[in-house]
């Protein structure tokens, strides 16, 4: 069974960024509501019905394939609401650096070379270990920064397979156990979970160099809110990379697997959510993006599918959810361009074809909304693929029939006041990642999750 959010006609109203009091602790905001079922096993098929007409000349209008099935309808979703007070404080106007892209499994465009030591911050630069969400760049010594220099090896007969996971844009992914970590692995992980992602047999010469490429760009990032190469074989055949992976799966089917904890009645031995946890947890795909951000990366499918959980609430952003035929549904195969998660994506991205950090916010704020409602339904569940493009459309035109996901049940205002500020049309309206982490932080104050996973 499915839940369906209606919208609660809130108007936007205006967020403090100043310092909290000292002694303000995280309280619950809600108490004793029945708020979700428990998890479903099937997602949805959606249908299309028809061909937006878009007046952009940089969009070709796509062709449709029409579906077997017809969606029921389900929540309204909120029209478009008055002109939003920003509550994150604008810096002086400096024109922005161009962005830059890197190549990553599936989902990542190229980049440039990844600088060893961070650039300089106005925060203090620490990594944070599972019962804090304020991790930032990751100091490297000497030792480290040698071996970040050329990816290391991990021998495939180190590897037991456990079940594949699917088919990704380079070949199979499986999900192995690590019979021994090599010593370079030890210090990056304690996890024998890892996924294991070949390269096709037969691919081209241009396959092969772009795949080792996306390797070499990844193995430099370093962040504990990050899903981590920890080793691969580029120069035999098969070609494969080895990359961290969590002991509870993807954060889609872990909050599936969960209910409210102020449901009410509670069944018997129900595995239960607070809200706070549900905050920290976003609060750490937040800093995992803040750090991305920092090096103009972009990752353009951000979803909870792709989100992985650890012990004690450790989230780890990854790019796995698009080779599972789990999440098939979520990929939306426009004529002549790759399936693409347009219910997560910003206009630009869906018409323009416009990947930037600001359109991660965007999808930021999707993924925040999955997890608010147990990720029970698909964004815009009740709209066929062709008509959330028609949205997009909207949203181009600005023609005042937008529309924008509802607010999730007990899901406080000024956390659904964050998310339409990442959903402004304009990308500048936008906050950045390092705003959203502060924020989120901030109203999550004195929280700290019960460690009982």
């Amino acid at each position: 069974m499915r839940v369906n959010v209606n919208a609660n006609g809130h108007v936007y109203g205006q967020v403090s960024m100043e310092e909290p009091e000292k002694n303000a602790l995280y309280q619950e905001p809600f108490n004793n509501l029945n708020m979700y079922a428990l998890r479903v096993d099937n997602r949805a098929v959606i249908t299309q019905s028809g061909t937006p007409e878009i007046l952009a000349q940089e969009y070709a209008i796509p062709h449709i394939i029409n579906q077997k099935h017809q969606l029921k309808a389900a929540s309204p979703v909120r029209s478009l609401p008055p002109p939003l007070h920003n509550f994150f404080p604008k810096p002086p106007p400096v024109p922005p650096p161009p962005e830059k892209y890197y190549a990553a499994t599936e989902i990542i465009q190229k980049a440039p070379p990844v600088p060893i030591s961070p650039p300089p911050s106005a925060t203090s630069a620490h990594s944070s270990h599972g019962t804090s969400c304020s991790s930032s760049y990751v100091h490297l010594d000497t030792n480290q920064e040698s071996s970040l220099l050329h990816v290391q090896m991990f021998p495939r007969d180190q590897l037991r397979v456990l079940q594949k996971l699917g088919v990704g844009q380079f070949g199979e992914i499986h999900l192995c156990e690590a019979t021994k970590l090599p010593e370079h692995v030890i210090n990056i992980t304690d996890s024998k979970l890892v996924a294991l992602k070949y390269l096709r047999q037969g691919a081209s010469k241009d396959t092969r160099s772009e795949f080792c490429d996306e390797i070499e760009s990844l193995w430099r990032l370093r962040d504990i809110n990050l899903a981590q190469v920890l080793g691969a074989s580029l120069s035999e055949e098969p070609l494969y990379v080895v990359m961290e992976y969590s002991e509870y799966g993807d954060l889609n089917q872990f909050l599936q697997d969960h209910i409210a904890e102020t449901t009410s009645p509670l069944p018997t031995n129900a595995n239960t959510l607070s809200y706070g946890c549900l905050i920290y947890m976003a609060t750490q795909i937040a800093s995992g993006m803040k750090y991305l951000e920092s090096l103009k990366f972009v990752h353009r499918d951000l979803a909870t599918r792709n989100c992985l959980v650890g012990k004690n609430f450790l989230i780890k952003v990854s790019d796995f959810g698009m080779g599972q035929s789990l999440y098939s549904a979520d990929y939306y195969d426009l004529h002549g361009r790759e399936a693409l998660p347009i219910r997560w994506m910003a206009w630009e991205s869906i018409l323009l074809g416009k990947f930037t950090t600001k359109s991660d916010v965007w999808s930021f704020a999707v993924t925040l909304w999955e997890i608010l409602t147990f990720a029970r339904e698909q964004p815009f569940e009740e709209l066929s693929d062709e008509c959330v493009i028609d949205n997009a459309t909207n949203f181009y035109q600005s023609s005042g029939k937008e529309m924008f996901l509802s607010q999730p049940i007990s899901c406080p205002k000024e956390i659904y006041d964050l998310m339409c500020e990442c959903w402004q049309r304009n990308e500048l309206d936008r906050p950045n990642f390092r705003e959203i982490h502060l924020f989120l932080q901030r109203k999550n104050l004195g929280y700290k999750p019960i460690l009982n996973y």
